[in-house]
């Protein structure tokens, strides 16, 4: 079976909006210091890449993004199982090529401690292996079922938790006082039920990749009708307010600062449900309003879309070797200047991922014509 990837103008959108706010976070990252929180803490441009910050938060609706590209990897027109053989197939391919990736990049910032190092692509890797098992033991009608089972869960852990990592019991220190075999149990199973170590951990987190699929699975099956979408819009926007009401999640927010990307994981689940509902309701939306047409905007959505996984593999290079150029500017350009500086290297190489990728497309097709 030919595999082949429908488009969704709107998943296009959000996943470059998500990408440009990954890229944005990271900057800051490398040219702010927490020195500069407490020496500018009454600067105007602090104080405003304080408030983007929180608008960046839609780089965490990567995951749903990724689960819904996943979905859209076949053709629902195929017979019911044939289409689920062939995600379950996809989804193995690609979970083992995001988990081996994620071990390189690893190996080349740990080097030696490499083995105890997990970043996003390790997640990938583990939540889309996770969602081909899923695939191949049960219809694709009751995944349904596996993610609400796995949100409750995930509200149940949330409670239980504080009981199985005690600060500072979880930490680096203890890490390097362990041996080999207690680090890696540790690891697992802080990959599992999460922790102030390992931030993509599956609970909750996996629930966001089985939401961006089902939700794919839905657009893909019935296009989504408008009477459809408008009702979705009323509604995730009724939970993402809901989730907002709890004190805890108004308080986490008002303790984000610029530099917080990695603690912004944390959040109560209130907050994470107001998240992924946020990111329901920025598809919907997009989906109602946004149609692809072909201009320089396009383009750029395109570029950070499509170019979207070597985009995460190449933008810490660029981040390496542009930042030292910034690290004595004023504060003003090392919020503003220097993240779109490096937003706008990271289109250029999106889009010669994405034409090389045209260039390839033809090679193949006109090979397919010359062999038949």
């Amino acid at each position: 079976m030919i595999i082949k990837q429908n488009t969704w103008p709107a998943l296009e959108l959000i996943k470059a909006i998500a990408i440009a706010s990954m890229i944005v976070v990271h900057s800051w990252s490398y040219v702010v210091t927490p020195e500069d929180l407490i020496l500018y803490q009454d600067s105007l441009s602090l104080k405003i890449g304080n408030v983007l910050h929180f608008l960046c938060f839609s780089n965490i609706w990567i995951p749903a993004i990724a689960g819904a590209s996943l979905r859209l990897q076949s053709n629902g027109d195929s017979h019911p199982k044939g289409l689920q053989k062939t995600l379950s197939r996809v989804s193995l391919k690609w979970g083992v090529v995001f988990f081996l990736t994620g071990i390189l990049i690893s190996m080349a910032i740990n080097e030696g401690e490499f083995i105890y190092s997990y970043n996003p692509l390790h997640f990938l890797g583990i939540s889309f292996v996770l969602v081909s098992i899923l695939l191949f033991l049960s219809p694709l009608r009751l995944m349904w079922v596996w993610t609400s089972l796995i949100f409750l869960g995930s509200i149940i852990n949330q409670y239980f938790k504080p009981h199985l990592f005690l600060e500072p019991l979880s930490s680096p220190e203890l890490l390097l006082a362990l041996n080999g075999v207690s680090k890696i149990k540790l690891m697992l199973l802080e990959i599992t039920l999460g922790s102030k170590i390992v931030a993509w951990s599956l609970l909750p987190w996996f629930t966001s990749i089985l939401v961006g699929f089902l939700f794919a699975d839905k657009y893909d099956k019935n296009r989504l009708n408008t009477s459809f979408l408008k009702k979705t819009v009323v509604i995730s926007f009724a939970i993402v307010v809901f989730g907002f009401l709890d004190p805890k999640a108004t308080k986490f927010i008002g303790q984000q600062n610029i530099l917080d990307q990695l603690h912004s994981l944390y959040m109560p689940m209130s907050l994470f449900v107001s998240t992924i509902s946020g990111f329901v309701l920025a598809l919907s939306f997009a989906t109602l309003f946004y149609k692809k047409e072909s201009h320089y905007f396009s383009d750029l959505i395109m570029a950070l879309s499509r170019g979207s996984f070597w985009i995460f593999l190449i933008h810490f290079y660029f981040l390496s070797f542009l930042s030292p150029t910034f690290e004595f500017a004023v504060i003003q350009v090392r919020i503003f200047f220097f993240p779109a500086f490096v937003l706008v290297w990271c289109v250029v190489f999106g889009t010669i991922v994405v034409e090389l990728g045209k260039k390839k497309l033809v090679i193949n097709i006109v090979k397919k014509r010359q062999a038949s």
